[in-house]
Formats: C-alpha cells, structure tokens, sequence
C-alpha cells in the first residue's frame, strides 16, 4: 500500500516548542528507504543540538524501529531487506528525524529489529547501544576477544548508554562497575554491573576494589570526567560521550589516554548487538512511553533527567 501524501509529525518551532503538525509525507529517494514508524526514541539535549537547529522545523528523535514501506531503484539490487521487514536504524542527526509517521533512512543506518522485542523495546536500542559499542570496542580499542578480566567503570551507569554498556561489558567479561544514585541502584544491578557506586557520597570512586581501572567510559562530563581522568590505570583509556576530554586534563593527568566522540549510524555493528539481543545477553530499560502528541511532555521528562533508561514515543497503533 502506497504511504499517503501527509502525515503526523513533531516539529520543533522557534524558539524552542514542540508541536503536532500535520505535513507532507517524505517522498523515498533513490539510494533511501522510507520506513512507516511504529516507535521511536528520545535523547537529552538533542532538541539544541546544532545538526538540529541548522534544519527548518526539524523532526526530533533519532532512534527508530519501524517497518520499510518503500525502497529506491539504486538500493533494490544491493539491499538484504524487503518491502513490509521490520527494522530499526539510528538516522543521521543531519536530517530529520522520526517522530513521525515516515522517515527516511538510508540502508547502512539499518538492520533487522531483534525477534525478541517490541516496537517500544526495539526503539531503545540503536543511539544507546551503538554508543556504548563505538565507545568500547572503535575507539577505546577494546578487543571483545580478549577483554575478559579488564575492569570498566561506567559513569551514569542508569542511562541510556550506561544501561547499554555495563551489558556489553559484562556480555564480554569484563570487571564493570558503575556509578548512580541510590534510587538507580537496581537498574545498574539489573543490568549485571560487579559494583555499584553511589555518586552522592564523598570519594565514590574509593567504593571499589583496586580503585583505578583500565578502561572508564564517561557519561556526565564535568567534574565527573575531570576525576575520572586519574582513575584511569597506567595504558588505560578513557572515552566520554558527554563532554570535550582536554579541557578537563591537569597537569597529573596529561598524558592519560582518553577522547571525546560522537556516535555514527552504522547498521552492521547494530547487526552485532541485535544477536547478543537474540542471545538474552542485552535486554531494554524503557522508562516510560508516551504517545506522539505528548512529545512535549516525554522532552520535558528526559531533560530534567528523571528517567531511568529510555523515554519511548509509540507512533502507530501496533505499538500502542
């Protein structure tokens, strides 16, 4: 079935609100796909990032599962998926996003949604995960092969990333501790973390055995990263997700190996995770689930970083 000519979705308009629109349908562009959305969803801070205020009344909301209505003649040759497969993706933060009822992907931000998961469950995945897995094993240069034993700490070990990392750790075998508040503490125990870290008391990082780590990935930024930049072991490294490295570095802790980075779309890592998914190795932290005209609330929400884990927007009515 042919998708129709408009569609529900939310833009963001100056100067900074959120609302229900009702707009045209994107058409499918040659080397793209169109894919129907049944969920999607939020991350902080994305609604002033700069890839998103460089666009018109962008659509917000990155991480989709969705279903794949139309494909364009130059990807029907090459492309593993068919009309009517459901699928998830992280579309790139310069284009529009999905919270919407269509959105445009491209095949290398896709992959197949898990069997195991629903909608809401499946759209958790792709901005977390692939950020905890580009984190780890491309930039930190961990080898899953060979990482059992290393000890990770985890800095915001109950969110969206965090969740995700201390399962890919422990998935591997490595040593994971990671830090939250009381009120989180069984969402990182749920997730499999060795030690628990209370962050609201004075010299947390004192709470663990050895004190130092090999590899830390960082998700607070600021003063958090500035400690965790000594707490990182001799050929250790460091990576934060959150917050420029340098300008945190002392005069002790210069030569620490560490980086900032942002994630990119990459469907065939994302093929990775959907098979430790399969496995029961990852399971999804869906904090709370709205529908698509109370996108407004679901931003407010996450922006005061009350939710543990993902806030979802259930698009079509299978995901309701």
């Amino acid at each position: 079935m042919e998708p129709p000519t408009q569609m529900k979705a939310i833009v963001l308009t100056p100067p900074s609100s959120l609302k229900l629109a009702t707009i045209p349908t994107p058409t499918c562009p040659p080397n793209s796909l169109l894919i129907r959305v049944h969920a999607c969803a939020i991350t902080r801070n994305e609604l002033t990032w700069l890839e998103t205020l460089a666009r018109k009344d962008p659509i917000p909301c990155h991480d989709v599962s969705g279903t794949i209505v139309a494909i364009g003649p130059e990807v029907l040759s090459t492309f593993a998926f068919q009309l009517g497969d459901p699928v998830i993706a992280l579309i790139s933060f310069s284009r529009d996003g999905a919270a919407a009822e269509y959105v445009v992907a491209l095949p290398e931000e896709l992959t197949r949604m898990p069997g195991n998961f629903s909608w809401i469950q499946a759209a958790t995945l792709p901005l977390s995960a692939l950020s905890a897995w580009e984190a780890l094993f491309v930039h930190a240069g961990i080898d899953p092969d060979a990482c059992k034993g290393t000890s990770l700490l985890i800095t915001g070990g109950a969110g969206g990333v965090g969740v995700m990392a201390i399962q890919l750790g422990v998935a591997f075998g490595m040593k994971v501790s990671a830090t939250g508040s009381e009120r989180s503490r069984h969402v990182i125990e749920a997730c499999g973390a060795h030690a628990f870290l209370d962050y609201t008391t004075p010299d947390w990082w004192k709470g663990a055995e050895g004190r130092k780590w090999d590899y830390i990935l960082d998700t607070a930024g600021g003063e958090t990263l500035r400690r965790c930049l000594s707490l990182v072991k001799e050929g250790g490294f460091l990576v934060s997700v959150n917050d420029e490295v340098q300008k945190w570095k002392t005069a002790e802790t210069e030569n620490v190996r560490a980086k900032f980075f942002i994630v990119k779309p990459d469907g065939k890592q994302l093929g990775g995770i959907v098979k430790l998914v399969e496995a029961g190795k990852i399971r999804s932290f869906v904090d709370t689930v709205f529908p698509l005209e109370e996108a407004a609330k679901a931003f407010e929400l996450v922006e005061h970083g009350a939710s543990k884990g993902k806030v979802v927007l259930a698009v079509s009515e299978e995901s309701k």
